[in-house]
């Protein structure tokens, strides 16, 4: 009783800490796989396998195997838009994983040409038995061209933090920082 006690004063300060209020914003880039987009997005909490990369890197040290995974959605519109990922989660020990992703956007024509490319370097570490904690480093690209002549481009970089609490009587939290360090 006194351990659960804990638990729970444990997770009321976190929501304390945290402000307690969430905060909703527009994602970039679609989601990616099929148990995220069939969530709307809610993801943060389970964060498991490669998606874990995008949505809550801290939960990227539970995977216990290699996974390799390649996504490609070419449009029915016309043919010309199109959605490309992959990705690479190698979990280095009991406590340590590893992941690389690259997601691109794009649409061409033969006068437009739009592309917008993410790269995402991930590190997570299981602190605890039930905490883990995670980071991202991410490089992003933009460009335009218009009849072959490139009308615009820019680039950046962003970091995220996530933290995943496994479960407890069956609930599991999930805390995501997008872009709290970049250009």
């Amino acid at each position: 009783m006194v351990k659960s006690n804990q638990t729970l004063f444990c997770y009321f300060a976190i929501f304390i800490l945290s402000g307690g209020i969430p905060s909703f914003s527009k994602e970039e880039h679609p989601e990616i796989g099929a148990r995220p987009i069939g969530m709307g997005g809610t993801f943060i909490a389970i964060a498991e396998g490669s998606a874990a990369i995008r949505r809550n890197p801290g939960g990227l040290a539970r995977s216990e195997e290699y996974t390799f995974e390649f996504n490609q959605s070419p449009s029915k519109l016309f043919g010309q838009l199109r959605h490309n990922y992959l990705s690479l989660v190698l979990p280095r020990t009991e406590r340590t994983a590893v992941g690389i992703d690259w997601g691109q956007i794009g649409f061409e024509d033969d006068e437009l040409s739009v592309n917008r490319n993410s790269f995402h370097f991930t590190y997570s570490y299981v602190l605890t038995d039930i905490i883990s904690v995670g980071a991202n480093l991410k490089y992003l690209t933009n460009s335009a061209s218009l009849d072959l002549q490139t009308v615009g481009s820019d680039i950046g970089w962003g970091s995220d933090l996530g933290i995943f609490i496994e479960s407890i009587r069956n609930i599991n939290l999930g805390f995501f920082v997008q872009d709290f360090i970049g250009k």
